[in-house]
């Protein structure tokens, strides 16, 4: 009876890890100022974020056309700083709104 529920158990941890999206890192070093990063497909997205140092200002943003970027609010302080707004077949974005080169930062967001 202990086999059956311990593997009842673990049978269930698998569905439900397989029902979370994956993170894909979509850029990992330094950025300077301006530079914009942004993954290569359009994908449904959970959320986007960025790991860096606290006092740079950065701005996440997703596009649905490959064109128009929705920017979240730009944020100095938040590490990470996390965009929470999911998106449907969107292009995700990270930039650093900063007048400095900043290092490092990694950029993150959720594919399927």
């Amino acid at each position: 009876m202990t086999f059956i529920l311990v593997a009842l158990v673990a049978a269930s941890l698998v569905f439900a890890a397989a029902a979370f999206a994956a993170i894909s890192t979509y850029h990992n070093g330094g950025m300077v100022s301006g530079q914009i990063e942004s993954t290569c497909c359009f994908y449904s997205r959970d959320f986007n974020r960025v790991y860096r140092p606290g006092g740079y200002v950065f701005q996440l943003g997703y596009s649905a056309d490959g064109q128009t970027i929705s920017w979240a609010a730009p944020n100095t302080w938040d590490n990470p700083f996390v965009d929470q707004r999911n998106a449907t077949s969107a292009i995700a974005f990270c930039n650093n709104y900063s007048s400095y080169f900043v290092t490092p930062v990694t950029c993150q967001t959720t594919v399927p």
